[in-house]
């Protein structure tokens, strides 16, 4: 739970007993807490009407989607975007955030998870057990295609891009930084990594898109402070 302890000299926006939430943007790993500083241009004013742990799902994976689709593949309105593990934490927001944006959207996600992706906005859900990128999953090609769970590459992926699509990872892979480096110098297809940054004003952005019923957390599961180590377990299970 998050609040304002402290007014911030200088930040009329906050003052003791301000509800907000964030996401601390730290370099240097850091720890589990009870209490934390963080710097006011990392969080905003706490959406209305969601609950402490509804509010504190969104800013990581959130932040994540919003900054890899709009950001690094300029999706917009008429986009074909294909969105791979798009039923687990980032993408779940991803989903929303592309339609959003005006996109058309398919997903892979297991069969069981199909369900979630198309209640959640998806206008077409695959099983990725059956799909080969190779070959082209269902109609292409795709303007933008998020690697979400992070085990496929852009090299076997372009075929499925437009002739300016843009392939996006989360993985600091060495694969992955290559390709960013060098696409742009070859092809007009780009290959791009996304290092999510905390700032104020796409905190606020999400916000929006919650009061305007476009964007909603998804819980997977709640942990006491306690059972930290088992909620760790359940993240690197790639199952949440």
């Amino acid at each position: 739970q998050m609040c304002i302890r402290d007014s911030v000299e200088g930040d009329a926006a906050f003052t003791p007993g301000t509800r907000v939430f964030g996401m601390i943007q730290s370099w240097n790993a850091g720890a589990f807490a009870e209490l934390c500083r963080v710097r006011p241009d990392e969080c905003a004013r706490a959406p209305r009407g969601l609950s402490y742990e509804e509010a504190a799902g969104l800013p990581l994976a959130s932040l994540t989607a919003l900054q890899a689709l709009r950001d690094e593949a300029h999706v917009g309105p008429g986009h074909r975007v294909l969105l791979h593990g798009a039923s687990g934490g980032v993408g779940v927001f991803a989903i929303q955030l592309a339609k959003a944006l005006g996109a058309y959207v398919v997903t892979t996600s297991s069969e069981k998870n199909r369900e979630l992706c198309a209640s959640l906005g998806a206008d077409e859900t695959l099983d990725y057990a059956k799909v080969d990128f190779r070959s082209g999953p269902s109609k292409g090609p795709f303007d933008a295609f998020f690697d979400v769970f992070g085990n496929q590459s852009f090299t076997k992926v372009r075929e499925i891009l437009s002739p300016e699509g843009t392939y996006v990872s989360t993985v600091p892979a060495p694969r992955v930084i290559v390709d960013t480096l060098l696409t742009p110098l070859r092809t007009r297809r780009r290959a791009r990594l996304v290092v999510v940054r905390s700032n104020r004003a796409d905190l606020e952005f999400l916000c929006r898109l919650v009061a305007e019923k476009k964007l909603r957390p998804v819980i997977d599961a709640t942990f006491p402070l306690a059972q930290i180590a088992e909620a760790c377990r359940r993240v690197e299970s790639k199952r949440a």
